[in-house]
């Protein structure tokens, strides 16, 4: 007979990071890992009056080993943000914005995970002591309730049903140990540089795409400026490939924008470019890990998003890089609003700064010339040219940079793809450099050929003072 776990959330919140992701990408274990669950009624055991002999522990969490079957509440996502200093920035210079990512349930609703068991009456009763005593699962804001309770149907197992793909961590089928691998601590895991825990596997389940309801504006002449969305943390192309992935977001969001048009997304009024001024859509992909893979996506239009815009951001799951849409990467839309707002942005800078270095190359709209046996129109030229024509401030030091800072093998601006679909640059020769500005901007700063999917980007430089 299925052992069934029925879970509650009183608070109407479940918040918990996926494993291996950091805080800030809102990647939400949802639903709860199999590894998450069996670790977080193991943990139970100890808490308990009389603690259970490992034996009787070790049969029951093995015969719990195999990933269960769920059956999900409606749900919605969301996150909050939180301003906290740091260790390495005073709080006099400034906070760090954290994103609390979590799933919002009714309080009443129930999830159910269900393991194909056959417990003894001992393991039985042991289970349902350990459920018992759960008060959070996740987040230690997350409160939780468990009990055992009647199986369901329903309830979809690894591999089954419909839905968007989510990985989630488990034990292995050949985990010898499963109390070794429940006990692991994370930092000895990081001492061997080990990605998980020893036993454990990936299980590839599909979850029903969660309600995602665009925020409205605060009031009705308001537009929003800004949208943030992450990339799924499977498959995430590299920093090099930053033009392509901004020529496909913008593919897939206007194959989502239904029969009406949506300029701002295109740059085109019917067949004709617009005269925006560069006030339509930036689709400005970005690595806040820096370690050299894209992880999130700022959508940035200085005009405002319309409805259809809107409706497209809400549609839109996934984004396809080959014709074949094998290729496709999962897109999460987490917020959108006023650009003021998304001040955890590395692209951003809160209080305005006034140094920027290039986070992918900067490529000229034009070829440079030698007249008088002087270079004419050349790059710092064109740079400069290039934050008049925006209306920004003038540069008064201009450096080059011989390579992007990144973590990791080191790579040159050569490296990066400098063309979108059939579109290439005049002059395919990339640049990088340090630039210091006559006042202080707040960002985005986006320049050069390709400026408004990718190419050309600037991010606050670290080492400036306040």
């Amino acid at each position: 007979m299925p052992v069934a776990l029925h879970l509650r959330f009183p608070a109407g919140r479940y918040h918990a990071t996926g494993w291996g992701h950091h805080v800030n990408e809102a990647a939400l274990d949802w639903p709860p890992a199999p590894f998450r669950l069996l670790r977080a009624l193991y943990a139970q055991a100890f808490r308990l009056p009389e603690r259970p002999e490992r034996e009787r522990l070790a049969s029951l969490f093995g015969k719990l080993a195999r990933p269960p079957a769920y059956r999900l509440p409606d749900y919605t996502e969301g996150h909050t943000r939180h301003y906290v200093p740091t260790q390495t920035i005073p709080i006099e210079k400034g906070r760090v914005q954290v994103l609390d990512a979590f799933a919002a349930v009714r309080p009443t609703d129930t999830l159910v995970a269900q393991w194909d068991a056959k417990l003894s009456p001992e393991e039985e009763a042991l289970l349902g002591a350990l459920a018992g005593s759960l008060t959070y699962l996740g987040r230690a804001e997350s409160w939780c309730e468990a009990v055992l309770g009647e199986p369901v149907e329903g309830a979809v197992g690894p591999g089954e049903g419909e839905g968007e793909p989510v990985s989630l961590l488990a034990l292995s089928r050949d985990c010898d140990d499963v109390l070794a691998s429940l006990d692991t601590r994370t930092d000895l895991l990081r001492k061997k540089k080990a990605a998980t825990p020893p036993g454990t596997t990936w299980v590839r389940y599909f979850v029903k795409p969660a309600a995602r309801p665009v925020r409205a504006p605060r009031h009705a002449r308001e537009r929003p400026t800004a949208a943030l969305f992450q990339l799924d943390a499977g498959a995430r192309p590299r920093i090099l490939d930053a033009v392509e992935i901004g020529h496909r977001f913008r593919r897939a969001l206007l194959s989502k924008r239904g029969d009406g048009p949506a300029p701002v997304l295109s740059g085109k009024q019917g067949r004709e470019a617009r005269e925006s001024g560069h006030r339509h859509a930036h689709y400005l992909p970005f690595d806040l890990e820096g370690d050299g893979r894209i992880t999130h996506l700022l959508l940035w239009a200085e005009e405002g998003f319309d409805a259809p815009a809107l409706e497209a951001m809400s549609a839109l799951r996934r984004v396809w890089r080959a014709r074949d849409r094998e290729d496709a990467l999962q897109v999460k839309l987490l917020d959108v609003g006023p650009l003021e707002e998304l001040d955890a942005l590395p692209l951003l800078s809160a209080r305005g700064a006034r140094r920027w270095r290039s986070h992918t190359p900067f490529l000229l709209m034009r070829h440079p010339k030698r007249r008088g046996g002087q270079l004419r129109d050349g790059p710092e030229d064109q740079l400069r040219r290039e934050l008049a024509h925006r209306g920004l401030p003038e540069a008064t030091r201009i450096e080059r940079l011989d390579a992007p800072v990144l973590r990791g093998p080191r790579v040159r601006w050569l490296e990066y793809r400098r063309w979108r679909g059939r579109h290439s640059p005049a002059v395919p020769s990339p640049y990088g450099f340090r630039i210091e500005l006559g006042e202080p901007i707040r960002g985005p700063l986006s320049l050069g050929f390709g400026a408004h999917f990718g190419l050309g980007l600037f991010v606050p430089d670290e080492g400036e003072e306040p």
